[in-house]
């Protein structure tokens, strides 16, 4: 068995090398266009998981808008349309969209880069070639530079559309409520990686069944977002849907549904990240960590109280920001 492992690590080290030398070779252009004054650089957006394709594009797609970025050529790695791993293609193509206005940014839609960018990665980074359409923290440009992805009315009218037959009243405020669990990334990764250190995140949906009840009662109408939840609502009340439990879902209707919010509050994760890129007021509770969310200009953030695991005490939150 071990003999195997060893051989299995053997030859994919050894195909890594092979198709390292291949991806140098092919990036030897590269050297040729700045002889003549051009710049070409490289980069991927995240596309497996709902927030990072919202918050990353978005972000990206600001900054060139307002000229933060040079003015390079600009080689954007994504996966294939259609394939089954993208967190929704709906945003997905919109984000294409809006690269498209651009014509110093080209597409690249490859599965086979897109998998093994890591090592790609750092080619083009020994190249000079490569641009972080990463998200780090609590960037600013969330709130200070305008709007880079917009939802067609046609969707929004559909997911209206789609409420109005689930029972939502959408003459009045319709209010977004996200609460975390590991469902959703347990289904992403497929075992493939263990994400558990994300689980100090999760919140529990009955603790805020108050909230929502009081919302109900204050007139306003209640959707519970996420595509994949563990927990149903035992809510059970007019003017309440419970999207995550729903026999119809479609990447359309989700965006549409969070373009059609007064506001949303909750755990901070995929569906607030895309409420936040669309100007829709965010409330975060239970927030950990504290700095790793984008700062919206109409937000406001509640603090998780986190516990020491050796004293079992309070954490001051001075100390972890």
């Amino acid at each position: 068995m071990n003999f195997r492992i060893k051989l299995f690590s053997q030859v994919r080290d050894s195909v890594k090398r092979v198709l390292g030398f291949t991806l140098t070779v092919a990036l030897l252009p590269i050297a040729l266009f700045r002889l003549v004054g051009i710049s070409v650089r490289f980069g991927k957006i995240p596309c497996k998981r709902y927030g990072h394709l919202a918050k990353n594009s978005d972000l990206f797609l600001r900054r060139i808008s307002a000229g933060l970025i040079d003015d390079d050529w600009i080689v954007i790695c994504v996966l294939p349309k259609g394939d089954k791993e993208v967190a929704n293609h709906a945003l997905l193509e919109l984000v294409l969209r809006e690269c498209a206005k651009y014509d110093r940014i080209f597409v690249c839609r490859s599965r086979l880069l897109y998998r093994n960018w890591s090592w790609i990665e750092e080619v083009l980074q020994r190249a000079g070639a490569h641009i972080d359409l990463g998200y780090n923290s609590s960037e600013v440009e969330f709130s200070t530079l305008p709007q880079a992805i917009f939802i067609p009315e046609s969707t929004r009218t559909e997911s209206q559309k789609f409420l109005s037959d689930m029972g939502i009243n959408v003459t009045k405020p319709i209010v977004g409520v996200f609460v975390r669990d590991s469902e959703y990334l347990r289904k992403v990764e497929c075992g493939r990686v263990d994400r558990s250190y994300h689980d100090f995140r999760d919140s529990k949906l009955e603790a805020y069944e108050r909230a929502i009840c009081w919302l109900l009662d204050s007139g306003m109408q209640v959707v519970r977002l996420g595509k994949v939840v563990r927990t149903r609502s035992q809510i059970k009340r007019a003017g309440f849907f419970d999207y995550g439990f729903s026999e119809k879902k479609d990447d359309r209707l989700e965006l549409g549904i969070v373009q059609s919010l007064s506001f949303i509050f909750g755990s901070a994760s995929g569906p607030t990240d895309v409420a936040i890129t669309l100007g829709i007021p965010f409330l975060a509770t239970d927030l950990a960590p504290p700095h790793c969310v984008p700062l919206g200009k109409m937000d406001m953030y509640l603090p998780k109280k986190l516990e020491s695991i050796e004293s079992g005490e309070l954490v001051p939150y001075f100390s972890i920001i």
